[in-house]
């Protein structure tokens, strides 16, 4: 019964450091969560792409300037080739990433980077591919080579692997202008568009404003939702364990005392001595539960409003809900997806993962803990015969 009672113990604090873990790797996922990504029904050229963020750039500092409040909002189009071969000219050095074609304010995609300087033959590495490249993440002011034109290393990326970030801007579309024939295209393309969440909009207000003042159509790639229903899945550990204490803590209340042993014997002292270390156990998971639970829906779950309806008694809102985020899921997992939305899916897999080895040792620990009631109401009952 005692090691029934340890075995358990052990499963249950293992099962709640990983749910910490996993909580930790979620709230990550959601803070990285900044803004709403559209993916565009119609794909823009670089051109096109360019002339909207001016347009927008513009429009922006005459409303600042008026102190209006002016129909518009701060958003940044990109485009994304993929598997292309960098060099670096010197050594020869090659490795493999992805090309992210940036139009508008690029430090929305990536906060706390400075991508100002993207012009001429500006570019931004990641740490992992300057690494290879060169040896060393400190690759600012050397040369990268794509597709025989060299490139500046400007700044480094952190937190996203396997990426080179260039800011696309009138001189560089100049320089880099790729000549295609009738017959072929240029396979740089605009096709999402970011909008950051200090916009001070609902991702469907959003949306409506980009159609109807920019004509730009686009489908949503919805983080929210996925996060949400991660960060739920995650709890089910702790509410397991707090249900577990709650059964057993009323168990031995039924009982008349937690302890009901004869101080005056050695077996007696050891069974007082387990029920009081399980007992403390027990206390210690129901006080981080609950703390967790508590920081989990006060602190960081927050229902985006275009997740409520106007009427309670509009019962047809929660069916047409369901369905259109049930296609922005489908469309963020089955569509291109930049390095933003991997790394957000990327630490909602670690937590996936973490979660599900949580629950898998809160089931241990149950059947321990079922085994040792078990044991304990048997030789009860041949004691009591």
């Amino acid at each position: 019964m005692m090691r029934q009672g340890i075995k358990a113990a052990i499963c249950f604090l293992a099962a709640v450091l990983l749910t910490f873990a996993g909580l930790d790797r979620w709230y990550g996922a959601a803070k990285e969560n900044r803004g709403y990504s559209f993916l565009l029904e119609d794909p823009l050229s670089l051109d096109e792409a360019l002339e909207l963020a001016e347009q927008n750039q513009k429009a922006l500092e005459k409303a600042k300037e008026e102190e209006a409040s002016e129909e518009g909002i701060e958003f940044v189009l990109w485009g994304q080739q993929e598997g292309q071969i960098l060099s670096e000219p010197d050594y020869g050095k090659r490795t493999e990433a992805d090309i992210l074609y940036c139009s508008g304010d690029a430090n929305l995609l990536f906060a706390g980077q400075n991508l100002a300087d993207g012009n001429g033959g500006g570019c931004f590495l990641d740490e992992e591919t300057a690494l290879k490249l060169f040896g060393t993440a400190n690759a600012e002011g050397r040369e990268v080579k794509l597709q025989e034109k060299t490139f500046r290393v400007k700044g480094i990326l952190t937190g996203i692997s396997s990426t080179m970030a260039i800011s696309v801007t009138r001189q560089w579309i100049t320089e880099n202008t790729v000549q295609t024939n009738e017959n072929s295209q240029d396979e740089r393309s605009i096709d999402h568009i970011y909008v950051p969440k200090s916009c001070g909009k609902t991702a469907a207000e959003a949306g409506t404003l980009l159609r109807n003042s920019y004509g730009l159509n686009g489908q949503m790639m919805d983080m929210e939702l996925l996060i949400g229903i991660s960060g739920a899945l995650l709890l089910f550990v702790p509410m397991g364990l707090y249900l577990t204490y709650a059964a057993w803590a009323f168990r031995e209340i039924r009982r008349g005392t937690p302890i009901r042993t004869n101080r005056s014997s050695k077996g007696s002292r050891r069974k007082e001595a387990e029920s009081l270390g399980l007992a403390a156990a027990q206390a210690l998971l129901l006080a981080a539960v609950t703390w967790m639970a508590c920081r989990f829906f006060l602190g960081i779950l927050q229902i985006p409003a275009d997740y409520l309806p106007t009427k309670w008694s509009d019962f047809s809102f929660w069916s047409s809900l369901f369905r259109e985020k049930a296609e922005n899921i489908r469309i963020l997992l089955g569509g291109e997806k930049g390095a933003m939305e991997w790394k957000v899916l990327e630490q909602l897999g670690e937590a996936a993962i973490l979660g599900a080895l949580a629950f898998l040792l809160f089931l241990a620990g149950r059947i321990a803990f079922l085994k040792g009631k078990k044991t304990r109401e048997e030789k009860t009952a041949n004691r009591t015969s």
